[in-house]
């Protein structure tokens, strides 16, 4: 064994502790989801052919970035974020692609029990604000998934969901300033911080993470494009309601589908037309599971039925 292997190993049961001593005070869901993406991950992995060694580092990074968002204490949660921000660090170069999908993972096992805390109170101005941010944010990463080689473009999509966790995290340890301020001026009323943008970045990792080439760019439209264009006409339109989701409004709906086809069929073609059906209909579902998150999930299981059927590319 060299001092690299050495020394790594010696990281990784630092860490490996860290998560322990706080997993130790998970509840049954909480421990049970966290169970699940463990196992979903090893299985992952091997069926992707990486070896033990590989496979044992990846569940330590679901492991960590779970305790990231599964402790409700701020300063733990920034302990555990620069814990794993070391192991981003570390393996980088190795497993980028799997790494992603251990950083999601972790994220999704931590908070997919949760509820979306509080029952959350929908301000015109503040839904604007948070939908040109939204908007924003969606540019600059169909931007960089059409300008880099996926590989590359995944890893600045993890680097990015680990800066703005950062700003959640570090806004919540230090309230009283005026950038915690800042950040606190995007959320809702009612909403934990950052409730929304990480299952926005859960949602993008998601689809980085198990889709390829144009249909990346594609999904990321729907999520990042369609979805604040909906915001937007629903508040200023209004107009009737969804028959199955009184919260949304058909001239909402219908912003999304259009602006989803007409922006990802330069990239798919004539399959824009069913991925925006899809999406228009997911987005419009009355579900727990926050509609960032559930957008992504439905696409990849249908674009991955697709490609394994030879209905699809």
């Amino acid at each position: 064994m060299d001092t690299y292997q050495f020394a790594a190993i010696a990281f990784y049961a630092v860490i490996a502790l860290l998560s322990a001593d706080r997993i130790r005070g998970y509840g049954r869901k909480q421990l049970a989801s966290l169970l699940f993406f463990v196992i979903l991950g090893a299985v992952v992995f091997v069926g992707e052919s990486i070896p033990l060694y590989g496979i044992v580092e990846l569940e330590i990074g679901i492991l960590v970035f779970s305790c990231v968002l599964g402790s409700s204490i701020p300063s733990q949660r920034l302990l555990y974020l620069m814990a794993g921000t070391a192991y981003i660090a570390v393996n980088m170069f190795s497993y980028t692609n799997f790494l992603l999908q251990s950083v999601l993972f972790g994220m999704i096992g931590s908070v997919i029990y949760k509820e979306s805390a509080r029952t959350a109170n929908v301000e015109k101005n503040k839904e604007e604000k948070r939908d040109i941010l939204h908007f924003l944010v969606g540019v600059l990463l169909i931007a960089i998934f059409f300008a880099f080689r996926e590989s590359v473009a995944s890893m600045i999509l993890m680097l990015l969901v680990v800066f703005m966790t950062y700003v959640v995290v570090l806004s919540e340890t230090f309230k009283r300033n005026a950038f915690s301020r800042f950040v606190y001026s995007f959320e809702r009323r009612g909403s934990i911080l950052g409730h929304g943008a990480i299952w926005l970045a859960i949602g993008s990792m998601l689809v980085a993470s198990f889709l390829s080439g144009p249909f990346v760019i594609a999904a990321l439209i729907a999520i990042f494009i369609g979805d604040p264009i909906a915001t937007f006409v629903g508040l200023r339109l209004g107009g009737p309601r969804l028959p199955y989701n009184r919260k949304k409004t058909v001239s909402g709906t219908a912003a999304y589908l259009c602006s989803t086809l007409a922006l990802s069929y330069p990239f798919i073609g004539y399959y824009s037309v069913p991925l925006s059906l899809i999406a228009a209909a997911a987005e419009g579902l009355d579900v727990k599971m926050d509609d960032n998150f559930t957008v992504a999930l439905i696409l990849v299981i249908v674009i991955l039925i697709a490609r394994h059927t030879g209905i699809g590319y």
